[in-house]
């Protein structure tokens, strides 16, 4: 299925696909992507220019189909003779701030110089083996010159490759990993800038797309619009020692050829640094991901030597100030407490007491919660269940895609009947507040409402109008019931003893869904797509039930 698009910024950002088409019978027959070409490239330089419009992940992947004079002769079906071949060279994913309309049109142009036929617009050398033979020179290059790598160009390297994951390298590190990362590669070190004193990091603005990736900006008012930018006004420091304070970048360390770097030099750097064993651990994984960061790129050779830090065992603490938290359960008092003072201050703190109560009935994690979508990620399915021979109201569900949360994994929860006044009411403070009006987050910050472009086709999610956390309103409401050494973790907690505790949770799969927990491999890829079974709506209206007799007298004046 080919649909058109315009070689346009607005068109591509915008871009929505419909994954359906009517089939010769007349049933609907559902796409896993969309293609689309350009029409105003034919018979321009960019002719054959395509994209691909993935569902699983939003991908927008960039293609370029061309006809290659490779000489060779063909017999088509037909018994026409033919010389030469289609062929199609997938070039980046879009992306409208690194790889956009611009970046697009230039890298025709490139490869138009260097394999495109001058006299027509077809091509004279294949892309794909054309590109694969620059990389093999590159890599030649590399091993002629493999002990020129220092640790902190391997740094420089992986800060401007987007930091990606080690396991997943088309995806990068989330927000908070990443500012933790970079706090211990780069540091705090202040540097001149203008006349003003500034950090690296404060010249660095980290925020997340809509796939919770990691996105790394640049402030260009500080004359900095990439990492090259970025280490030339504020190189290497050279402290000739470690010290708190002092990142890899600018230690000793940092000057050392990557591939002479040792289990002895990394150990002794970690406890000449810190005797925290939290901030070693940290510092080891930054490391670590540098160290295989120089792997993928190609920075070690053909035989890379065993990873250093691999052979540094870094004991994990017995106690800390969160592990208690792991196995505590608010009281009953408690919830109601919490539930009536939300109520109390919901308007104080817009859409904040929402998240705490949906927190409180749900029992998912927080940083789950608050990336949800409401369009995307809510789907109303009202229905009745028979449950001790009277009707109880099941609303829909809440699907949790795997990108957002912590496992990785799908998880979806039922909307109860408590769930649904949350819902239901988040919904009405959402309509009375028109600023919301775009914002397809189910948490809105209340920022987005100094924001000007809230209109139609300008639908503000990125990531800035979402909430990002409820620590002040957390903090009022232990201040006001006078709660002491809680967490807002202790939720999930409280919910699945509470699940756990019912006469129907037999089946583990049962509880697992409810739950939303994943210590099992019974849940498989398809799992959103799986009906909830008897049980688990009998144990989720249970507990829903549980919940109501909590909260249905306010005990706390």
């Amino acid at each position: 299925m080919v649909k058109q698009l315009k070689l346009r910024y607005r068109d591509i950002d915008s871009l929505v696909s419909d994954y359906t088409e009517i089939n010769p019978d007349k049933t609907l027959k559902q796409l896993e992507q969309v293609r689309y070409n350009f029409p105003y490239c034919k018979g321009q330089m960019c002719q054959g220019l395509g994209l691909i419009h993935v569902k699983s992940n939003g991908r927008k992947k960039i293609f370029l189909d061309y006809w290659l004079n490779d000489g060779v002769a063909r017999e088509l079906a037909s018994g026409k003779i033919i010389k030469g071949k289609s062929k199609r060279f997938f070039m980046r994913d879009y992306d409208k701030k690194n790889f956009n309309v611009r970046s697009i049109e230039e890298e025709i142009r490139r490869l138009r110089r260097e394999y495109g036929n001058p006299n027509n617009l077809t091509w004279d050398m294949d892309i794909e083996v054309g590109e694969q033979l620059k990389k093999r020179n590159r890599y030649t290059e590399q091993l002629g010159e493999l002990k020129k790598y220092t640790v902190n160009q391997v740094i420089e390297s992986y800060i401007r490759s987007g930091m990606p994951k080690i396991t997943k390298p088309s995806e990068s590190l989330n927000k908070n990993s990443m500012k933790e990362q970079l706090r211990y590669l780069i540091g705090y070190d202040h540097h001149d800038v203008n006349g003003k004193k500034i950090s690296r990091q404060e010249a660095m603005n980290i925020t997340s797309d809509h796939l919770t990736n990691g996105v790394i900006e640049y402030k260009e008012e500080y004359g900095i619009n990439n990492s090259e930018d970025l280490f030339n006004k504020f190189p290497a420091k050279e402290f000739g020692k470690i010290d708190f304070g002092v990142s890899v970048y600018d230690s000793p360390l940092g000057q050392s050829n990557i591939i002479e770097l040792d289990d002895f030099t990394c150990r002794q750097y970690l406890n000449t640094l810190t005797s925290s064993p939290g901030t070693k651990r940290v510092i080891k994984e930054s490391l670590s991901a540098v160290w295989k960061h120089a792997i993928r790129e190609q920075m070690l050779g053909k035989k890379p030597p065993h990873n250093p830090l691999d052979l540094i065992k870094i004991e994990r603490p017995t106690h800390s100030a969160w592990t208690k938290y792991n196995t505590e359960e608010f009281t009953q008092d408690q919830l109601n407490g919490i539930y009536w003072k939300c109520e109390e201050l919901k308007h104080e703190y817009l859409f904040q007491t929402h998240l705490i109560q949906l927190s409180m009935f749900s029992g998912r994690r927080k940083e789950t919660l608050l990336h949800l979508n409401m369009d995307r990620d809510v789907v109303w399915d009202k229905q009745e269940i028979t449950k001790d021979k009277k009707k109880v109201i099941i609303y829909g569900q809440v699907n949790i895609p795997a990108f957002i949360n912590k496992t990785k994994k799908p998880d979806k929860f039922m909307i109860t009947h408590n769930i649904n006044l949350v819902l239901e009411d988040l919904l009405k403070m959402r309509e009375t507040h028109s600023w919301t009006k775009y914002v397809g987050w189910m948490f809105p910050s209340v920022r987005t409402v100094n924001k000007e472009l809230l209109r139609k086709g300008n639908e503000n999610n990125t990531e800035d109008s979402r909430m990002k956390d409820v620590r002040g309103l957390w903090d009022r409401i232990c201040k006001d019931l006078e709660l002491k050494d809680v967490a807002l973790k202790m939720f999930r907690n409280t919910f699945t003893n509470k699940v756990n505790e019912t006469e129907e949770s037999k089946s583990s799969y049962d509880t697992i869904t409810i739950t939303g927990h994943t210590e099992t491999d019974s849940l498989e890829g398809n799992y959103l797509n799986k009906k909830f079974s008897k049980v688990s709506k009998s144990i989720a209206t249970s507990v829903d039930e549980e919940y109501s007799n909590i909260i249905k007298i306010r005990k706390i004046k």
